[in-house]
Parts: C-alpha cells; structure tokens; sequence
C-alpha cells in the first residue's frame, strides 16, 4: 500500500493512495503501527493490528483511535 498524507492532517494518519478509505496510524517510532478501514457508507472503521498480537492489539488500537480522533480535528 503505497502511503500519503492529507494536506493539513497531523502525520501520525496516512492514507492508501488506491483507496482513501484504508490508511495506518503510526503509534511512534518503535511502536509500529494499526491499520484502518473505513465503510463508506456508515462511517464506520475497523481497526486491524498488523502483528495481530492478542496481548497487545486492544492496547494498540485505543491508543490508536486516540491519535485518529486527534488527526481529524
């Protein structure tokens, strides 16, 4: 997925360049980061962790939709 930023958005949130409603938000250097999917139609997103690592996708996550919520003000 090749990445972008939009003009004016912090850079923790990057978009997918074929689909604008997929993108990643970058938990920090070291951290990784969680990907995003967002239904066109309700708005609704889905927040998937790439390692898929049980013990910590929850945490990632949360913390992820902090920094998306953040992005989006």
């Amino acid at each position: 997925m090749a990445e972008y930023y939009k003009q004016g958005t912090r850079k923790e949130v990057v978009y997918s360049t074929d689909d604008e409603s997929k993108g990643a938000v970058m938990l920090g250097w070291g951290r990784g980061k969680v990907l995003f999917e967002k239904d066109p139609t309700t708005n609704e997103i889905t927040w998937i962790d790439p390692s898929e690592d049980a013990r910590v996708s929850q945490i990632l996550i949360s913390r992820a939709k902090v920094i998306y919520k953040k992005a989006q003000n």
